[in-house]
């Protein structure tokens, strides 16, 4: 096979350029992105609308609500903690007759609390994933329920995301490590507060939260409603970026150079050594993951790899489908099977033709996250909502060459249209509880109701068994 041509970002068929402390086309305007999300080769980017309207706290079951479609929970679990305080109680808000009702086929999310991160410190992409045991160690013993949030008027996708990053394995021990050192660290301090035992002012921690998500991206300046996904990315690229052990947009550009007959481990081993000199933090090493981009020329037969990190991945909803769609054959179909041909105005770029060429693109995960986050694209470019089922079940085995075992924790769900909506979500304890989270109504739940949350999940968390 010819030596492969190392490339950052950026499709086959146009040059990347530097910008910032990444590579980006040189169709697309100046500056440092803050999305993280990977999505498939020939799906175009979905700009997902802003909900105008009322905020809607659903104080009573929804009427004519869909039927339950049948799934089976797993019996797999999350290793649960040794047992240590009961969860603080909300009695008020956990009795049935308050419980908030169920949208659009039930789908509440399960809740998991913070989890402690190993005490090691980090060090990137070339991290090795925890065992179960490890996973257990660094748990908290405090076994807590999720803290009510409140709703500012129309902050509901704020609070759903926050309940579901607050669960997150892994996260807390290692941001407060990378606390210590860091000198700006608002929304890292904030999101430590928030996951204490004891937080004293939640809501104005939720408002700086928001500050600093409004200063990389102008979507959360004012009080209207927003995305979940869109919010989700912009709080973990600011938390990363006040965390950042490398140089991050001040480290020269330094550009890759082919090495001929260069396998592709060798390849990845050399990419990632430079793109560990620009980002480095707890952030891409929980939660990143790595992406290759496979370029075949169609007339010399010179492959081109592209490598790309990620933080979450976006699938896109499978149109026509007779049945539910699953998550893994919504992964399988983006990443395992699809191959895109590369045609007319979507030509490649030949660096050994060194003219524009017909040719083939495939993309593989080589590198899947502790903390895998699956963004399931129910809006499509014009804004409509796509409420077809998805299944997703409570632990599921990635495909490939080194499988990963994942355990669901979170799940943000979306009730609505796309004219109006409300985001609630489900959460796992590390004490194995599952909550409901509505804004600051917090009710106890199941992971079969979580599971059931076919129509509404909107963003999908899960952790490495």
């Amino acid at each position: 096979m010819s030596a492969p041509a190392i490339r950052h970002g950026g499709p086959s068929g146009r040059l990347p350029t530097r910008q910032g402390n990444h590579f980006m086309l040189t169709a697309e305007p100046p500056g440092r992105s803050f999305a993280t999300s990977a999505t498939t080769p020939n799906v175009p980017k979905t700009s997902l609308p802003s909900y105008p309207g009322m905020h809607h706290l659903y104080s009573r079951p929804f009427r004519g609500e869909p039927q339950f479609l049948g799934v089976s929970s797993s019996s797999h679990i999350l290793p649960s903690a040794l047992h240590g305080q009961e969860d603080r109680r909300w009695n008020s808000m956990r009795s049935h007759s308050h419980r908030p009702p169920l949208l659009s086929l039930r789908g509440r999310p399960p809740q998991l609390q913070p989890l402690l991160a190993p005490s090691a410190p980090a060090i990137g992409f070339a991290r090795q994933v925890s065992s179960t045991s490890e996973m257990q160690m660094s748990r908290t013993s405090d076994h807590q329920s999720p803290i009510p949030l409140r709703n500012f008027g129309n902050t509901c996708y704020m609070n759903a995301t926050i309940q579901c990053i607050l669960h997150s394995p892994w996260l807390f021990s290692s941001l407060a490590e990378a606390h210590a050192w860091s000198k700006r660290r608002l929304a890292t301090s904030a999101l430590l507060e928030l996951g204490a035992a004891r937080v004293d002012a939640p809501g104005q921690l939720l408002l700086t939260v928001k500050g600093e998500a409004a200063k990389f991206n102008a979507e959360f300046q004012d009080n209207g409603q927003s995305d979940a996904h869109e919010f989700l990315r912009t709080f973990l690229f600011v938390v990363h970026s006040e965390i950042n052990t490398s140089g991050g947009h001040n480290t020269p550009y330094e550009e890759l150079k082919e090495v001929e007959n260069e396998s592709e481990e060798e390849a990845m081993r050399r990419w990632q050594e430079h793109y560990l000199r620009v980002d480095n933090s707890i952030i891409y090493d929980l939660f990143g993951g790595v992406m290759r981009s496979s370029c075949v020329c169609s007339s010399c037969g010179k492959v081109s790899l592209t490598f790309d990190p990620f933080l979450d991945l976006s699938l896109p909803m499978i149109p026509g489908a007779r049945k539910a769609a699953t998550i893994e054959s919504m992964l399988k179909i983006s990443f395992d099977e699809a191959e895109e041909k590369l045609r007319g105005g979507n030509q490649l770029l030949c660096a050994r033709c060194r003219r524009l060429r017909n040719g083939t693109r495939s993309v593989k995960i080589i590198r899947w996250p502790k903390i895998l986050v699956l963004h399931l694209k129910r809006f499509d470019d014009t804004g409509k909502k796509n409420s077809e089922p998805v299944v997703f079940p409570e632990s599921f085995m990635t495909h490939g060459n080194s499988p990963m075992q994942y355990q669901l924790y979170g799940v943000v769900c979306h009730s609505g249209s796309e004219n109006w909506g409300h985001y609630t979500s489900y959460v796992r304890t590390f004490s194995g509880r599952w909550y409901y989270c509505n804004d600051a109504v917090i009710s106890l739940s199941t992971v079969t109701e979580a599971m059931q949350a076919l129509t509404t999940a909107y963003i999908l968390f899960y952790a490495v068994k």
